[in-house]
C-alpha cells in the first residue's frame, strides 16, 4: 500500500474514532466516497472495538495483523 494511501486511511479512522460508534458507519458513507478507503476504516474500527484483550485472541491472527502491520510500516 502506497504511504499515501495509508495515511488518507489512518486520518479517516482517526476522525471516525471521534464519533460515538452509532454514528461512524453514516459519517463514513457521507464523508468517504473511496469503496477500499471505507471497507480498511471499516476493518480498523471493527478490530478496535473487539472486547477481547491480546491473551484471548487467536495466535494466528494476531501473526497475521503484525505482518499487515509491518507491510503497512506501521
Amino acid at each position: 500500500m502506497l504511504p499515501g494511501r495509508w495515511r488518507e486511511i489512518e486520518s479517516v479512522f482517526d476522525a471516525a474514532l471521534e464519533l460515538p460508534r452509532d454514528r461512524r458507519a453514516a459519517w463514513l458513507t457521507e464523508h468517504c466516497t473511496d469503496a477500499h478507503v471505507r471497507a480498511e476504516v471499516n476493518e480498523l474500527l471493527r478490530a478496535h472495538d473487539r472486547p477481547e484483550g491480546i491473551l484471548e485472541r487467536d495466535p494466528a491472527a494476531l501473526v497475521a495483523t503484525a505482518r499487515a502491520q509491518r507491510r503497512l510500516g506501521r
